[in-house]
């Protein structure tokens, strides 16, 4: 199912599907639509925590992944019918709709404080802002209240990850729903303004980790295992991802709708 095709040949993975049938007496479709919940879940989870691709190369692949989940799961509602009676297989955005905030939010309740653990949270939402597509007014603002709760973290790290996120939010709103987007515009705004240059340092979260010598590296990558040292130039990057949402907003992709409306 999740074959690439390069990591595995067609006879192996005919293999692994005659295996599972032949260990659970069950047929493959029928294993998926009981369980594509449980799948989808993992799956997601799985690309959230691969820090080796950026979130939308894992969407990427994940589609593909999703797209047969859901053919699987229709092709097991249907009958032993002629093809052409078959039930048409829903698309991805429509596949995992009904199950969006079950799939993702429950890594959101974490109280833990561990970065790597809100990272991939983080990571696995944006996913899923990606795959939902048309979808995604009916959850913009559960998405945007967990992208802003991102940008108050201490670490540096998991607010580039969330100004990342809010990019493509602000992308996919203005591709898909562009009068949501122009509603929802205030809010953008106002979760980006902390994190723009105040125009006397030059710098927003640049200076919060350049300051007070030591409290650099609280304010990096600290607590997520890899070791940053919560440099001014992370904060200078920072700082430049969110004035990249909002030129997203007036000047890319949400123009057409800005228009006129921010003053």
């Amino acid at each position: 199912l999740i074959n690439n095709g390069g990591e595995r040949t067609p006879d192996e993975i005919e293999v692994c599907k005659q295996f599972l049938v032949s260990q659970t007496g069950c047929e493959l479709e029928v294993l998926v639509a009981d369980h594509k919940k449980d799948l989808m879940r993992t799956l997601i989870r799985s690309a959230g925590a691969d820090d080796a691709n950026d979130p939308s190369t894992e969407a990427v692949i994940l589609q593909k992944v999703l797209g047969t989940l859901a053919e699987l799961a229709a092709s097991s509602s249907g009958t032993s019918a002629a093809a052409a009676d078959a039930p048409i297989p829903p698309s991805v955005p429509d596949f995992i709709r009904p199950h969006f905030t079950w799939l993702v939010m429950g890594d959101a309740t974490d109280r833990s404080g561990n970065v790597a653990v809100q990272r991939r949270f983080l990571r696995s939402l944006t996913v899923m802002v990606h795959l939902i597509g048309p979808h995604l007014p009916q959850f913009a603002l559960k998405v945007m209240a967990h992208l802003a709760s991102a940008l108050e973290r201490p670490s540096l790290r998991l607010r580039r990850d969330a100004l990342a996120a809010w990019l493509l939010v602000v992308k996919q709103l203005a591709g898909h729903a562009p009068d949501h987007l122009r509603r929802v515009a205030g809010r953008i705004v106002v979760a980006m303004l902390p994190h723009l240059p105040d125009g006397n340092s030059g710098s927003g979260d640049g200076d919060v980790s350049g300051t007070n010598g030591g409290d650099g590296n609280r304010d990096g990558d600290g607590g997520d295992g890899s070791g940053g040292s919560g440099s001014e130039d992370s904060g200078v990057d920072n700082t430049a991802a969110a004035a990249e949402v909002i030129d997203e907003l007036v000047l890319g992709s949400g123009a057409p709708c800005m228009k006129g409306h921010l003053a």
